[in-house]
């Protein structure tokens, strides 16, 4: 068993900032939503196509968008449990699309992202269950590549796949973060500065992965001496 196991790095790239009131937006550059297997920011489709970003940080929280009003937010704060959802008397909700009361405050998730190509720093918010299996699933691969590498970024593509429905089968589109690689970095306010502070991670043996030595099955098995 492979005993050689990593300290984890005390700046970890994820980290969010302990003085920032929990009201206050979490967005960072323009707000990015998925819709009909499609990205938006400010209402205009995005061509995502070709493009990658850093994901440099992930956060979690409540928000309340009313006509009319600016959003309001109740964000969590780093290393502490999800804050209580809102009180907000049933008589005051709003209705939703298909005209029954629903809490104003929802349950949403924040990926800020780097365009790795132009240093351009965007924010993906979601809070259908589609963003938050897309998320849930993100933070998957990262738990686990941080296992090995503690200062890993994932480097994503946005795209769409479907997802099944309770209705008869069908399906609708979901926000779906494709991994294309890992970079390391020292700190994340050098890499709003310099995009260039990313470096490439390798990604880690089958061994390390596994945590045990792997045999070389190629190699000539021993023989078998013959009982007399």
């Amino acid at each position: 068993m492979n005993t050689n196991v990593q300290t984890p790095n005390a700046l970890m790239p994820m980290d969010g900032f302990s003085d920032i009131d929990p009201t206050s937006s979490p967005l960072r550059g323009p707000g990015v939503k998925f819709t009909d297997g499609k990205y938006y920011a400010f209402g205009n489709e995005i061509d995502v196509k070709g493009k990658t970003y850093a994901v440099i940080d992930l956060k979690r929280g409540w928000q309340k968008l009313q006509k009319d009003c600016p959003p309001e937010y109740l964000m969590r704060e780093l290393g502490k449990p999800m804050p209580q959802q809102p009180a907000v008397p049933k008589e005051e909700w709003p209705l939703n699309l298909n005209g029954q009361p629903e809490h104003p405050w929802k349950s949403t998730h924040y990926l800020v992202l780097l365009n790795v190509d132009t240093g351009e720093v965007s924010t993906f918010w979601s809070s259908t269950v589609g963003g938050r299996v897309a998320v849930g699933a993100l933070k998957d691969q990262v738990d686990f590549m941080r296992q090995h590498r503690p200062d890993a970024i994932p480097i994503i593509a946005l795209e769409s796949v479907p997802m099944p429905t309770q209705y008869g089968g069908k399906t609708t589109p979901r926000p779906h973060f494709k991994i294309c690689g890992w970079r390391s970095s020292a700190a994340n306010q050098q890499l709003l500065a310099d995009k260039t502070a990313l470096v490439e991670l390798e990604t880690p043996s089958l061994a390390e992965q596994l945590d045990d030595e792997i045999p070389d099955f190629g190699a000539e098995a021993p023989k078998k001496k013959r009982s007399k």
